[in-house]
């Protein structure tokens, strides 16, 4: 009886300490925005001119990721110097229309003190394709990026972001 007892609590604690995890739907796109879990309540990928592009929006926010083409593999989204140009963009329109973009960079101006004005900050992130089941209409992977709006004054971090299972759209 005490075994069966304890056997009840620890499945309680196992399921309360899940809290922080992120939601698997079915089709699902969602990312940890700034920390906290943001998901998608309608996402849809197309394939026109060469161009894939995956597309959600959920809670007023919107997020469009741009590959150059339908293939699996891992695309680079920003640029991680000036001198690597990446293969694929993010943009992030939160639900009061400011736009952050791995295109843009944010450079440190004179009124952060103790910084180097000089100093650049890059959009980065990576987005990964690792199924295309174009039989059934979908792929599904994964991606993160740091973005920053038009004049770099502010940014905006999706993590541990999940595609699964998105539906082409009909061109």
């Amino acid at each position: 009886m005490i075994k069966n007892w304890f056997v009840v609590v620890l499945m309680g604690v196992i399921m309360t300490s899940c809290g922080d995890n992120l939601e698997f739907n079915y089709p699902a796109l969602q990312a940890k925005r700034d920390g906290d879990l943001w998901k998608t309540t309608s996402q849809n990928v197309s394939n026109n001119a060469g161009v894939l592009t995956i597309n959600g929006n959920g809670n007023g926010a919107y997020i469009t990721m741009e590959l150059p083409e339908l293939s699996i593999g891992t695309y680079l989204f920003g640029t991680v110097s000036e001198d690597q140009v990446a293969t694929a963009t993010a943009t992030f329109t939160n639900k009061e229309g400011v736009v952050y973009s791995t295109l843009f960079n944010a450079t440190d101006n004179l009124s952060t003190p103790n910084i180097d004005e000089s100093a650049i900050y890059y959009a980065e992130g990576t987005i990964e394709i690792n199924d295309i089941n174009t039989a059934e209409g979908y792929i599904s992977g994964e991606f993160w990026f740091t973005a920053y709006t038009e004049l770099g004054g502010d940014k905006v971090d999706l993590n541990q972001g999940v595609f699964y299972e998105v539906p082409f759209v009909s061109e």
